[in-house]
């Protein structure tokens, strides 16, 4: 009996198929909002593999196959549906699964990139789960049965057995693929019809990559911001399994730049087990220690003390003293947290870490802007953080100029009738006293009344121009929440270091520089120049030809450029949660 080399074909068996009101008006449709659907779960698909050999049913491999399933050989219920697949029709768009070779000797390159994946999960700060454990000690010890029986041959009787190996290869394949793809973040663990979408498109892009180490690189995270995290995490499994933090005596904080101090020479060593700068030798307090302690208070996001002497303080010592299996905990946490970042679908993007109260935009390994934020404030009204910013996916289509700002309900209710109020006390009280009256509260803010006839639907909304709560500019991406980002005529929150201080839209520090880079981006920048947008007050929007992606996490850890790990303060308390939930 000769045939050509065989092939298995296998059809993929899953189908490939509010609250905050920064601006309501602006985009809220006019009858209530529908249910906020589902979070999209697929991921993006990986990269398209090199064109494939056509699907091959090979006959004689076939009855060959047929005669497994019916022979006395035991098949496990998995693998036994899995043959039963092989033989799904065209029309459920088989794809090409294995070829196992001569050179393979029965055992599948892909298998063997699936094991050194799975090997390199620590580097992620990941374990296997007992499912992935166990499908990789049947793929290990499949290998060694396939290796001791050299290449195929189907002239020899024993095939029945290879081709019911070659069905637990590749299931569990498959399967263990699952598992990574689940881990890493690929797919994400919510059930439903898009997870199994996301993992059928994994499964024919498994089967037909030739390179299948090149598609298994994408599987982890391919951002920039996690390849910073996770290169940190060495250092601190290496100082949790070894002696810890460096104590330092709560003593130091006697001393004063340009003197020695006995403690100084334990502040320094404990802050270099964190700063990948360093923070100098000996027991004098000098310039290399200050610039070490700035450095760490920026990382802990402590406020900057108006004299260096205050460098050293309560909450510095406090920071120092957080337990290093704490510190690694929450990079652990972190890792995760990014894993399943929608920061991963998108090379180019504007991406907002909340608790870091910064934005950056991102292209690929390249960052072309990072600026500061103010985010949404931590007012609760019981439980309900009520302008806690959401974290969101979403793409700005739309930039606009000198913005009217439409007053949210709450606001108008709670803020501006309030203000409306004492300014009217004033009033009475300067008519009394025979004074000048002060003009209408409505006309002296620059705000508009509309449908002022009507209290049940009368709203408010201020001018462009001095004054206005959104500055120059705002940046507009359809979301469930109705938040944006926007400029401020406040830049004074800039200077703090904490700045959750918003009623959940996000303030950025650098508006302008942000509007001409998404605009000379999408090559719509033209435009703006054209209508002189910083020169009047007429509001102007430009729609972007192609909408930039803008992700927003919640973060607690981050790297830094130089690699130094800033944790963040848990501004909603998520990290709080997460551990109430163990």
């Amino acid at each position: 009996m000769r045939v050509g080399r065989p092939v298995l074909a296998l059809a993929a068996w899953w189908a490939l198929a509010g609250s905050i009101a920064c601006d309501p008006t602006g985009r809220a449709p006019s009858a209530p909002a529908a249910p906020a659907p589902e979070p999209v779960v697929a991921r993006a698909e990986p990269p398209p593999p090199p064109p494939p050999p056509p699907p091959i049913r090979d006959p004689e491999f076939g009855e060959l196959l047929d005669a497994a399933m019916a022979g006395p050989v035991s098949l496990p219920e998995p693998a036994r549906q899995t043959l039963r697949r092989l033989e799904l029709a065209a029309g459920n768009r088989p794809v090409v699964v294995g070829r196992i070779d001569d050179e393979e000797a029965g055992w599948p390159a892909r298998a063997e990139a699936l094991l050194e994946l799975a090997d390199r999960l620590p580097e992620h700060g990941l374990r296997l789960d007992e499912p992935a454990a166990a499908l990789v000690a049947d793929l290990e010890a499949l290998r060694v049965e396939a290796l001791a029986d050299g290449r195929f041959d189907r002239d020899e009787a024993a095939n029945h057995a290879r081709a019911i190996r070659m069905v637990h290869i590749e299931h569990a394949s498959i399967a263990l693929l699952l598992e990574l793809a689940r881990a890493l973040g690929a797919v994400r663990p919510e059930p439903g019809e898009a997870r199994r979408r996301a993992e059928a498109v994994w499964i024919e892009a498994f089967a037909r990559w030739e390179l299948p180490r090149a598609l298994l690189a994408t599987v982890p995270p391919a951002t920039e911001p996690y390849d910073r995290l996770r290169a940190a995490l060495p250092r601190y499994r290496a100082l949790d399994q070894g002696e810890g933090f460096v104590p330092v005596p709560a003593a130091v904080r006697k001393a004063r730049p340009g003197k020695r101090h006995a403690g100084i020479g334990a502040l320094r060593a404990r802050l270099a087990q964190e700063d990948p700068l360093g923070a100098g030798a000996g027991d004098l307090w000098d310039a290399a220690l200050t610039d070490a302690l700035r450095r760490a208070r920026q990382a802990y996001q402590l406020s900057r003390p108006r004299r260096d002497a205050g460098l050293i303080d309560k909450a510095l010592l406090e920071a120092l003293d957080v337990p290093v299996g704490e510190r690694l905990d929450c990079v652990l946490a972190n890792l995760e947290r990014m894993r399943h970042s929608d920061l991963r679908d998108h090379p180019y993007a504007v991406y907002i870490v909340l608790p870091d109260f910064h934005g950056e935009v991102w292209d690929g390994p390249e960052r072309l802007l990072r600026f500061k934020t103010v985010v949404g404030n931590t007012t609760r009204h019981g439980a309900v953080l009520v302008n806690a910013t959401p974290e969101l996916t979403a793409r700005i289509d739309t930039v606009i100029y000198n913005p009217y700002w439409n007053v949210p309900p709450r606001i108008f209710q709670e803020e501006l009738l309030r203000d409306e109020s004492k300014w009217q006390d004033a009033q009475a009280a300067r008519a009394e006293a025979g004074e000048d009256p002060l003009p209408d509260f409505w006309e002296a803010k620059r705000f508009e009344v509309m449908n002022a006839d009507n209290p049940e639907t009368m709203w408010v909304r201020r001018k462009p121009g001095p004054g206005n709560a959104l500055g120059k500019v705002k940046f507009m991406f359809e979301n469930r929440y109705f938040v944006f980002l926007h400029d401020t005529s406040d830049k004074a929150k800039f200077r703090q270091v904490r700045r959750a201080f918003s009623h959940g839209c996000m303030r950025v520090e650098k508006p302008l520089q942000l509007a001409e880079l998404l605009l000379r981006r999408d090559g719509t920048w033209h435009v703006a120049e054209e209508e002189h947008v910083l020169s009047h007050t007429r509001e102007t929007p430009i729609s972007l030809e192609h909408p930039v992606p803008i992700v927003v996490d919640y973060l607690t850890a981050r790297a830094s450029d130089d690699g130094r790990v800033h944790f963040l303060t848990d501004i909603y308390g998520r990290d709080r949660d997460r551990v109430a939930e163990r």
